[in-house]
């Protein structure tokens, strides 16, 4: 069995959940178990809006870079992973615009930075810059 903490960011603000490491401090707390796989969070909405400053200062101390949905595939079959073809990547100002062929029955595509020259994507989660769904990506503004 896999254990999971909910997070509830609707409850930032009250008693005892102020400050901009009120879900911080949680995720540390649940982190030093070895039995908590991970945290999800209730609700998205509620983070964005009702818990902004604590949404910010988790970003900064605990997610700093794109997470990448697991592999799941069918039963029976290999998760779908691999390169795609025909990569186009064209500066425009202080950002890059990206383009790929699309692949056939694929959700989602991860979009890495390598060093020129590099023969896979490196498994160091800095490399990884975010995933499309489409088969396209804009870095944002500054973060070439």
């Amino acid at each position: 069995m896999d254990l999971y903490i909910g997070q509830a960011a609707y409850r930032v603000g009250d008693d005892g959940w102020s400050g901009e490491d009120a879900l911080s401090t949680q995720l540390d707390y649940s982190g030093q178990d070895a039995r908590v796989g991970g945290d999800v969070y209730f609700s998205i909405r509620s983070l964005r809006e009702n818990a902004a400053e604590a949404y910010a200062h988790l970003v900064r101390t605990h997610y700093p870079h794109p997470a990448l949905a697991p592999g799941t595939a069918p039963q029976g079959r290999a998760p779908l992973t691999g390169r795609v073809g025909a990569v186009a990547a064209r500066p425009d100002g202080d950002r890059v615009d990206v383009e790929w062929e699309a692949v056939e029955e694929a959700r989602f595509y991860a979009v890495y930075r390598v060093a020129a020259g590099a023969r896979a994507p490196p498994t160091a989660p800095g490399s990884v810059r975010a995933w499309s769904p489409g088969t396209s990506w804009a870095s944002p503004a500054g973060r070439r």
